[in-house]
């Protein structure tokens, strides 16, 4: 799991930086441990175990959010908060908030999807192993398709008889006519918005798509051929070709984690109303 841990959860540091200038006089009030700690270890809350590299982190953040930098004391009194940190969380999780409080279960939700996610970006894929997911998910990087197309549009209360007419009846002009040739998404969406475009950049060669009531009229359009650039070389978008793996492995990772874990806890379930037989 990557070192970068938000210092959100770098527990009252605002209250760390009001309080700088006593820093230097605070002591700890952890107890003397009977017993050495273990190497890297410096403190123990019950049974979690603080860090010498947690600890670390948290001091140079205080360090660059005070304007005068670190100061003596800085480091104990960190630890101070730290432990007051890991007694706040144990009584959380005593209170059972971790089940019954949906803003905690969301953030430790989302905290678990990261390490999950964070574990599966360790792993870097060979060049064999990358040139073979390129080839399964070519399709996917493949430039934006382009269409030709057959424009009617009329105006009036005739005007889907009109259009809808085999051959068509006088048409009108278009407020906006369609550029010749092959049209792009951006084209389409300038004349026809967002929604008729996606239909008309997914529709096969020769479908008539429904009448569009726009600009005062009804258009009817029908796709005459369509062109799907090929995907570019995988030395062209091996970036984007790596970003793209990333998020299958860190999607599989979370598929196969909760898939295990749906065969190792117990879980019983009642069932839904839906379920039940009428």
């Amino acid at each position: 799991m990557s070192g970068n841990t938000p210092w959100a959860t770098l527990v009252f540091a605002a209250g760390m930086v009001a309080a700088g200038a006593l820093a230097a006089r605070e002591t700890t009030r952890l107890a003397h441990a009977t017993e050495a700690l273990p190497e890297g270890v410096a403190a123990r809350v019950g049974e979690h175990r603080i860090m010498d590299a947690e600890l670390d982190r948290a001091t140079e953040a205080l360090a660059r959010d005070r304007r005068d930098g670190a100061q003596p004391g800085d480091r104990a009194h960190v630890l101070d908060r730290l432990v007051d940190e890991a007694l706040l969380v144990q009584l959380a999780l005593d209170q059972g908030l971790a089940q019954r409080d949906p803003r905690t279960r969301a953030d430790l939700t989302a905290a678990a999807l990261q390490l999950l996610v964070s574990e599966a970006e360790l792993s870097e894929p060979s060049a064999p192993e990358l040139e073979a997911f390129y080839a399964e998910r070519r399709g996917e990087l493949r430039g934006a398709p382009r269409v030709q197309v057959e424009q009617r549009f009329a105006r009036g209360d005739d005007a889907l008889a009109r259009v809808m007419a085999e051959p068509p009846a006088a048409l009108d002009a278009p407020p906006l006519p369609l550029p010749s040739g092959w049209l792009s998404d951006r084209d389409l969406r300038e004349v026809f918005g967002g929604t008729f475009t996606t239909l008309a950049l997914a529709a096969p060669e020769g479908t008539w798509l429904p009448p569009h009531e726009r600009d005062g009229g009804v258009h009817r359009v029908r796709v005459l051929r369509r062109q799907a650039p090929a995907a570019p070389p995988l030395d062209q978008v091996r970036d984007e070709v790596l970003a793209l793996y990333r998020r299958q492995r860190a999607d599989d990772a979370v598929r196969a984690y909760l898939e295990r874990a749906r065969t190792e806890v117990p879980i019983t379930q009642r069932p839904l109303d839906e379920d039940r037989d009428p």
